[in-house]
């Protein structure tokens, strides 16, 4: 049986341990917390534009699309600095993606649509040349060896086979039109465009899809079904990436089908988005800004703001470039 002494003694040695382990926790440092990021200073890539729309980023270039009122460029400036050079002139220029020396450009005009072309010093317009009806061509992509576009008046997905040598008197452009490949119809509109070794993806925008089929033909796959307003759509070598401008949410699905994940949300207005190794980037016109969010999820970040109506977006390993619709500027920022 214990006695009173005792009891006091445990209860004084009880007092000096909780004492001394408070002081132990005093002497040691506190828990650092990583400062949230500063935004970094835009920077201005061209000015004086006339609404321009697309852009896209490869070794030595920023390139870029001006929409116009009713005539339009292809424009691009050295990522080192240097004069503006106006490439080619169309209706109203998209989309536009470059491959070693040619690039090519979506042009939704009033009388059909078309992809233009330009190698070297000749500018070319590609119609409805060998069969292929393009009435509003949207998206386009290069890869394996095809140039790949969408468009929204026809509802389909398609592509050609790029050409290394064209014959003196065969298509116009470097690629064989004669043998272009549909790969879907799709139901809306088919807004957004991606394509790996193997696959093309894209968003089905009014139903709010994103699916895939192989490039050398084959069936549909519904990656994804029932979104809102499905938009941007970009690849990498495990995941599906794609914004929602209806609902706001940036989203992810294993290429190989599986469970959807909600990177980011109340994003409401969401459009065009672009990777890198760790991030999703996507432009937010009705705020004006560019943000990105963690591959993983998590907080949203905020790379520029105060811009007009940003809507196409690239990157590269240092800096996220974009183009101001309703603005007159092509701008950039270091991530």
């Amino acid at each position: 049986m214990r006695t009173s002494t005792g009891l006091v003694f445990l209860a004084v040695a009880a007092v000096a341990c909780s004492k001394r382990a408070e002081k132990i926790a005093a002497d040691q440092p506190a828990p650092s917390v990583a400062p949230a990021p500063i935004p970094k200073t835009p920077r201005v890539i061209a000015s004086g534009q006339d609404h321009p729309w697309g852009v896209f980023v490869d070794d030595r270039f920023v390139w870029w699309t001006n929409k116009g009122q009713g005539s339009g460029v292809v424009a691009r400036r050295a990522k080192s600095g240097g004069a503006i050079e106006q490439m080619a002139t169309a209706k109203a220029p998209f989309a536009i993606a470059t491959f070693g020396p040619h690039v090519f450009w979506s042009d939704a005009r009033a009388l059909g649509g078309g992809i233009g072309h330009r190698l070297e010093s000749l500018p070319i317009g590609v119609d409805a040349e060998c069969g292929i009806k393009i009435v509003e061509p949207w998206s386009i992509a290069v890869a394996g060896g095809r140039l790949f576009w969408t468009d929204l008046k026809e509802r389909v997905v398609a592509s050609a086979p790029l050409l290394t040598s064209p014959p003196p008197a065969g298509p116009a452009a470097p690629f064989d039109c004669h043998a272009h490949l549909v790969h879907a119809r799709t139901a809306g509109r088919p807004v957004g465009l991606a394509v790996d070794a193997s696959h093309v993806f894209w968003t089905d925008s009014d139903p709010g899809v994103v699916a895939s089929a192989p490039i050398a033909g084959g069936a549909v796959s519904e990656l994804y079904k029932g979104g809102d307003k499905t938009t941007g759509i970009a690849v990498d070598a495990t995941h599906v990436y794609w914004s929602e401008w209806g609902s706001g949410r940036i989203a992810k699905v294993p290429k190989s089908g599986g469970a959807a994940v909600v990177l980011a949300s109340d994003q409401k207005g969401a459009r065009a988005i672009a990777l890198d190794s760790s991030h999703v980037y996507f432009t937010h016109p009705p705020t004006g800004s560019i943000r990105s969010v963690a591959k993983s999820g998590g907080a949203v970040r905020v790379h520029g703001t105060g811009q007009k109506h940003p809507y196409s977006v690239a990157v590269d390993a240092s800096s996220i470039y974009w183009a101001n619709v309703d603005g007159d500027t092509v701008m950039a920022v270091d991530k």
